[in-house]
């Protein structure tokens, strides 16, 4: 959802947020396209990586006002379920 984004002003950050978050399902795509177990964990525990530099995207963009508590609470709760499926996936 673009009105979902952060306001005018921040576009290095949306960028970052934007690319973390489509990292994770390329990185899981990957992954299951590999034939050995420990190659297919390297590709999620990156997917995993990404979910937590989407996560410390929302930490700044909360901390420097740009979204509201309510979103950021939000955006860290669906992150914590995937930091978590991503890490059984390891």
């Amino acid at each position: 959802m673009i009105e979902a984004l952060p306001p005018k002003g921040h576009a290095d950050l949306t960028d970052q947020l934007r690319r973390a978050a489509q990292s994770q399902p390329l990185s899981i795509a990957e992954g299951a396209g590999r034939w050995t177990r420990p190659d297919q964990a390297r590709h999620y525990a990156i997917a995993r990586g990404s979910a937590m530099e989407s996560a410390a995207v929302l930490d700044v963009l909360e901390l420097q006002g740009v979204i509201t508590t309510e979103r950021f609470q939000r955006g860290t709760d669906l992150l914590t379920s995937v930091v978590a499926m991503r890490t059984k996936m390891m």
